[in-house]
């Protein structure tokens, strides 16, 4: 059997208060009271009330002062807070719907207008509840769609690559794929799509169809993504783009081709000499934005066991360190204490020692290791 509501009184006045617990629990609500805002806050708090009846005059921390720090309060800013004051002036009215007061009733108050009110809204905070597990639900749902279409090292380990992926949201914009030739060369694309929220990851669905369509075998690199430049013209939002690297390595002659769309580079640590992480640079147009793109394309002989990292910005620049050449100077300085390491560990130290907790990151982070 579902609980009732609970209803947080909160007034200085103790007949107020219980006229109103009177009032509650014979409409079947369960009750709890302060006697004044800092304890009716430190209530909520605890027992996270569904609503609240706050009064306006009250000593000390008045009503609309202890509104604004309920709703400051992660804890309990959803909490519906209904004011209940003698207060009738419309000035204090709109002051109480301001301070995110959803009502507000003048006393002496009807007990047929309290209850009403308090259901109007115990109805409206349980409609907007479902809607937004609802919301969950799909994103859930996209979420894992959009993992269910990325390649996982396991599927191809001939390929000897390691990720780390780790969306801002529930489904991200930053993608990677890896596509196997019959002639044991492999294509590798790291991309970074504009925009932070759920409409940067819608177009990865499209991008991997694009990349399994152009990236054949016989295809040039540089062909292939030329190709889907003009297609993601079609997919992608006025204003949006895609940077993104692109590798095929061929791994019976160990021949590399590289094209790079605007992507911030790659860092190579090569298995002869010091074994120093070298930053390669390329520049190149970014991917949708022009009819006719100029990329950036080097081909290069590599060795057995040779590395290479792609990774996106959001890997070695944030909101407290927004410098990207001074981030992917301290990956370098990382990558060169972690060089001894297998790869799969290797990577996941990285992207550990950059991007530190979830709650500290403002976009999303890719980070993808490569070994010849």
């Amino acid at each position: 059997m579902r609980e009732a509501p609970l209803i947080l009184v909160v007034d200085d006045v103790a007949v107020n208060i219980k006229i109103l617990e009177v009032i509650l629990r014979k409409a079947e609500f369960r009750v709890i009271s302060a006697s004044d805002g800092p304890s009716g806050r430190q209530l909520a708090k605890q027992e996270k009330p569904d609503l609240i009846l706050l009064d306006v005059m009250m000593p000390d921390e008045n009503g609309m002062e202890s509104c604004a720090r309920l709703k400051q309060d992660p804890a309990t800013a959803s909490i519906p807070v209904i004011f209940l004051s003698a207060v009738t002036d419309t000035a204090t009215k709109v002051q109480g719907l301001t301070m995110g007061g959803v009502d507000y009733i003048t006393k002496p108050f009807a007990r047929e207008e309290v209850l009403a009110r308090i259901n109007i809204h115990l109805k409206i905070k349980s409609e907007s509840l479902a809607q937004l597990q609802e919301q969950d639900k799909k994103i859930s749902e996209f979420r894992d769609a959009q993992h269910s279409i990325l390649v996982q090292e396991e599927d191809l380990p001939a390929a000897k690559f390691s990720v780390f992926y780790q969306p801002l949201e529930s489904a991200g914009g930053d993608f990677y794929d890896v596509i196997a030739h019959a002639d044991n060369s492999f294509a590798y694309f790291v991309g970074d799509i504009s925009g932070h929220d759920l409409k940067a990851s819608f177009v990865t669905s499209a991008l991997k169809a694009l990349l399994n369509q152009n990236g054949l075998k016989n295809r040039r690199a540089l062909d292939c993504i030329t190709s889907i430049n003009q297609n993601l013209r079609s997919v992608l939002s006025e204003g949006q783009h895609l940077t993104a690297t692109y590798i095929v390595l061929n791994r019976n002659t160990n021949k590399m081709v590289v094209v790079n769309a605007g992507q911030p580079g790659i860092i190579f640590i090569p298995i002869a000499g010091d074994r120093t992480p070298l930053q390669l640079n390329f520049g190149g147009d970014v991917l949708g934005a022009f009819e006719s793109a100029n990329f950036a394309v080097a081909e290069m002989s590599v060795a057995i066991g040779d590395r290479f990292y792609l990774f996106t910005d959001g890997l070695v620049s944030n909101d407290t360190s927004p410098d990207l050449q001074q981030g992917i100077e301290k990956m370098k300085l990382l990558l060169a204490g972690y060089r001894d390491l297998p790869l799969k560990q290797v990577v996941q130290n990285i992207a550990k020692d950059l991007c530190g907790s979830k709650q500290e990151q403002s976009d999303d982070v890719l980070l993808f290791g490569l070994e010849v």
